[in-house]
């Protein structure tokens, strides 16, 4: 009790006080035990969980962590009698609203951070029943026998600076997650801006995920920028790490673009904290993604040169495919079941590098099915352009149920528009937001 630590070990700590301490009401501090664990649970639920409901690690497995931790009192109501004020138990709602609005079409976590895709449904089961008027945990609960699903579909989390871009909420339906908001508490990636993507039942675009703590060449990548759907400078990582660590976490929302349409939804957020081990100011990258309703994505990359020099840029994707087919600047996935294709329209050239080892590990995915530290290939897309000043690359992502397809001709955008030009001759303008808020 005297001795206390912060973070998801402070709620560790304060359920197993609370255990003890409702579980041995014979000891004659129990009541005391009891009391400090919830005072510190129901403050810690003010300090790690953002307005927004996402724990401040930003880890969604270590969201669910920490939401057992703060159930612990709640649970053990009906076995011990030991009550729990309504205002704490309401303080979690928001907890579960990040399950659900965040959760990919398969009723799973996004893999953020140091985490793999975790199982939603069990979550909403226990949501539906610690809040009955919420008709949409009570539909994901039952698989949609009861209760309503949400009424929207894309969403904004403002302090994690997640952004979720949805069809639709049956297992089909298209999904892509970008993460623009802050590096952290904890368990950090170098992956701001970095997106993955689901869509007719299966990720089709993933990140590093999560792999054993440890010291190896394995672990530095997952952590790396070189493990995310993003870029690279000059072949380097982004560097959060070095920035100062009252950053890692926010007291207000970052500068945003957010919007929603009914032709379209857009997402817009900006890296400026350097890029290599200095973490050099030399590049700030403004990434706009669009979800061209119903049936593709468009990644709109801005990277300006704030130093004067040119750069290599690199933008990588990672497949979660046995194999990619290259034609020109396309890259599609080839296999059984739901394909994607990315076409670029900017980049000099485009490789792909499968279950390389040296000089750097590249185009690798964690695998538990392989045991403990188990890893397998996958392709991953490297996009090159060199150049001076500011550079704006643009590339299209089609999902599809089946064989992959490229409907799309052209892309261009200027300082107000995107345009999508398709190969059945049909042009779609979108008008869009460049205004920056919180």
């Amino acid at each position: 009790m005297a001795f206390k630590t912060t973070g998801n070990w402070l709620t560790m700590e304060a359920n197993g006080l609370y255990h003890v301490g409702a579980l041995f009401p014979e000891f004659k501090d129990a009541a005391q035990w009891r009391a400090t664990a919830l005072e510190r649970l129901t403050a810690e639920l003010d300090i790690q969980v953002y307005p927004d409901g996402a724990q401040i690690e930003l880890a969604p497995g270590y969201h669910g962590v920490s939401v057992q931790n703060f159930l612990g009192p709640v649970n053990l109501v009906p076995l011990t009698g030991c009550a729990v004020p309504d205002a704490y138990t309401a303080k979690m709602e928001r907890m579960f609203d990040y399950f659900l609005y965040s959760m990919q079409p398969t009723r799973q976590t996004p893999a953020l951070n140091d985490s793999g895709a975790g199982g939603v449904e069990r979550w909403m089961q226990t949501g539906a029943k610690l809040f009955p008027h919420r008709e949409d945990f009570r539909w994901l609960a039952t698989r949609g026998k009861e209760g309503r699903p949400p009424a929207t579909t894309s969403h904004r989390f403002p302090y994690a600076g997640q952004f979720i871009l949805r069809g639709g909420w049956e297992r089909q339906d298209l999904w892509l997650c970008m993460d623009g908001g802050p590096f952290g508490y904890g368990h950090q990636h170098e992956d701001k801006l970095g997106v993955t993507l689901t869509a007719f039942g299966k990720p089709l675009l993933v990140e590093g995920g999560v792999y054993t703590y440890d010291a190896s060449d394995w672990r530095r990548y997952v952590l790396s920028s070189r493990a995310h759907n993003l870029v690279r400078v000059d072949g380097q990582d982004q560097c959060r790490r070095k920035s100062p660590r009252d950053t890692y976490v926010v007291k207000e929302p970052e500068p945003c673009v957010w919007e929603q349409h009914a032709a379209f939804d857009h997402a817009a957020a900006v890296f400026e904290e350097g890029w290599g081990t200095n973490a050099a100011r030399i590049v700030r990258h403004t990434r706009h993604v669009f979800f061209v309703k119903p049936d593709l994505f468009v990644i709109a990359d801005e990277l300006e040169a704030l130093d004067g020099q040119p750069h290599l840029y690199e933008t990588l994707f990672h497949f979660d495919a046995p194999d990619v087919r290259v034609d020109g600047l396309q890259v599609a996935t080839l296999g059984e079941g739901p394909s994607l294709s990315v076409a670029a329209f900017g980049a000099d050239g485009v490789s792909v590098v499968k279950g390389q080892t040296e000089p750097v590990v590249q185009g690798w995915l964690p695998d538990s099915s392989a045991g403990y530290g188990g890893v397998r290939p996958i392709p991953t897309a490297i996009y090159r352009k060199q150049a001076a000043g500011t550079v704006r690359q643009l590339y299209a992502l089609v999902p599809a149920a089946g064989a992959p397809a490229m409907p799309v001709a052209a892309l261009s955008t200027d300082e107000s528009a995107l345009t999508v030009t398709r190969t059945n001759g049909a042009v779609t303008r979108l008008r869009y937001s460049r205004q920056f808020a919180r």
